[in-house]
């Protein structure tokens, strides 16, 4: 599923400051609008997803309006949880 992202200045200087790529965020986005898995924050057109890959777990808040969305920031950490 290809989505237009369009990135906000404010994600912008977060995934700089944070070292993250927009081939991280996609996946995000992707899986999000696919599987209907994300947050709804009401009152707001925003959403908040994640998508734990092996290394890390990234988050992204955004807004949907077909053909695209615009995230709004992102954040990640690097940790993993094993469960016995």
């Amino acid at each position: 599923m290809a989505i237009e992202l369009k990135i906000s200045k404010q994600a912008q200087v977060a995934m700089s400051q944070r070292r993250i790529l927009e081939e991280d965020i996609r996946p995000v986005i992707e899986e999000a609008e696919t599987s209907g898995v994300k947050l709804y924050q009401p009152g707001t057109d925003l959403y908040l997803a994640k998508k734990t890959t092996d290394y890390a777990t990234f988050y992204a808040k955004y807004s949907y309006t077909p053909p695209g969305c615009t995230i709004q920031t992102v954040y990640m950490h690097r940790s993993k949880i094993i469960e016995d």
